[in-house]
């Protein structure tokens, strides 16, 4: 017998302790109804539905692992009736969800953040999660159309500082500090090299690759260099937006720099976070806008207890990511069939 309007069985003993955002192991995260069954054709799933959500299953397998069912509860939808002991089937009907899944350093930090709103769409949120490399920050959200952007909280334990490199090249008037344009230990990736080509009449040049800031030094018809600190400096400050380059303490910069090897700043700081991955999901029952756009649960087996880091995005400040893997394709329901779990040792009252 198939039932056309699908009714709550069991009412409210009946308990699903796994989310209905499901991964299906290959970048795709499904949300769905759930139908429950004492049969295994598809023809006849029809007997529950429910738009239950709970923990979150980072894996494909049975839904209903924890089935709890109050004893001599009646167990009857029209004439189907099920029996002690009997199997259950559960089928969905999962439409695909664009999401992001982060990769933070430490343990029991992982969160999977899903767009509620199924298909491509789903790909025009971006997620922004920073430090914000101050003192006694509060944990905050903000949500500008599909732009998502979270604050974590710090304590006054550490202050953030800014890396550094200073040069020592020996000459006089010819050194240089580079320093990155914010705090934090991201900025301690950052590398400045000088290169002399020694070759003749090189013109003077910048390059920036991710992190690296290369500089091809300007020679003369001979192939020394003829770059003054002070052009070196102003080459730097116009050409990129990663450090800011000054004169080093007692130089006036007239002097010519040197070649360099590939050196990287160092004693940045990061502001040190307190927020968790559990922080992070109570932000949607204060924030109806981010409620709204996403699901945010943890990836098991991570337990939600771990302290964040802020993202980072290779060789730049902006640490704003794009959800990924939205399609309008609707997965289809036999993919999803899954069997359930026994019902063992309550009888039937009818």
């Amino acid at each position: 017998m198939k039932i056309t309007e699908p009714k709550r069985l069991f009412d409210s003993s009946l308990k699903i302790t796994e989310n209905l955002i499901t991964n299906s192991q290959d970048k795709k995260w499904i949300i769905s109804d759930l139908w429950i069954s004492n049969s295994s054709d598809i023809e006849k799933y029809v007997t529950l539905k429910t738009e239950y959500q709970g923990e979150f299953d980072s894996v494909k397998r049975t839904l209903l692992e924890d089935v709890e069912i109050q004893p001599k509860q009646t167990i009857i939808i029209g004439n189907l009736v099920i029996e002690p002991n009997e199997k259950l089937y559960a089928y969905t009907n999962g439409t695909i969800h664009a999401h992001h899944d982060t990769e933070f350093e430490g343990e029991n930090n992982d969160l999977i953040f899903v767009s509620k709103e199924s298909g491509n769409s789903g790909n025009n949120i971006t997620l922004e999660i920073k430090n914000p490399q101050v003192i006694n920050s509060t944990l905050s959200c903000s949500v500008d159309n599909k732009a998502i952007t979270i604050s974590l909280a710090t304590n006054n334990t550490t202050t953030p500082t800014k890396a550094k490199l200073t040069t020592n090249f020996l000459d006089p008037n010819n050194d240089l500090t580079f320093t990155s344009k914010i705090c934090g230990t991201d900025s301690n990736n950052i590398s400045v090299e000088l290169i002399n080509s020694s070759a003749p009449n090189t013109t003077l040049s910048l390059s920036k690759i991710d992190w690296a800031l290369t500089v091809t030094l300007g020679t003369d018809a001979n192939g020394n260099i003829i770059t003054t600190a002070s052009a070196l400096k102003d080459l730097i400050n116009g050409g990129q937006k990663l450090v800011d380059v000054s004169l080093a303490e007692n130089n006036d910069g007239t002097g010519f720099v040197r070649a360099m090897a590939k050196t990287k700043l160092n004693d940045g700081i990061d502001a040190t976070v307190t927020t968790t991955a559990n922080d992070v999901i109570s932000l949607l029952k204060s924030n109806e806008h981010l409620d709204k756009l996403v699901y945010i649960v943890k990836n098991k087996p991570h337990s939600g207890v771990g302290i964040l880091r802020h993202f980072t995005n290779t060789g730049t400040h902006n640490n704003t990511v794009n959800f990924k893997y939205g399609e309008l394709t609707k997965y289809d329901e036999k993919h999803f069939g899954i069997t359930g779990v026994d019902i063992i040792g309550y009888g039937r009252s009818i």
